[in-house]
């Protein structure tokens, strides 16, 4: 998301301000940081309209080191889809290696899409390629 010029209270509930280059900004605090298009892209490509937005409620749900802690039947609930929806695309998800499985979490792939700061992608990227061998 792009700053926006603070200049009402309003913003200071959904904003946080930020001080750069000496001006005051507005700045989501849930924005990405970085999607790289050509890595993203092809593990979705092949998911239908009511299955993407299985991956916008994991995007919604990402914290900052790229884990989603949410459960299938929480992701039904929030989308209004059904459990066997979720699950098979899920399942395809897990297939085009948008994510590995973790326990309690799965953690996507940073490759693709990175809600952390660059110089701590490259940990995350280290711990997706080991967990991905043992697919």
């Amino acid at each position: 998301m792009f700053p926006v010029e603070h200049k009402s209270q309003s913003y200071k509930n959904f904003y946080k301000i930020k001080n750069t280059y000496g001006k005051k900004v507005a700045y989501h605090p849930y924005a990405w940081r970085k999607i790289w298009i050509k890595n993203f892209f092809p593990k979705i490509q092949n998911l239908s309209g009511k299955n993407l937005l299985v991956v916008l409620c994991l995007l919604r749900h990402t914290n900052n080191r790229n884990e989603v802690r949410i459960t299938q039947n929480e992701i039904a609930e929030e989308t209004g889809l059904c459990i066997q929806t979720v699950n098979r695309t899920m399942q395809k998800l897990f297939e085009n290696q948008f994510f590995v499985k973790r326990e309690g979490y799965i953690l996507l792939d940073p490759n693709s899409i990175a809600r952390v700061k660059l110089d701590a992608r490259i940990y995350i990227k280290a711990d997706f390629e080991d967990n991905k061998r043992y697919l």
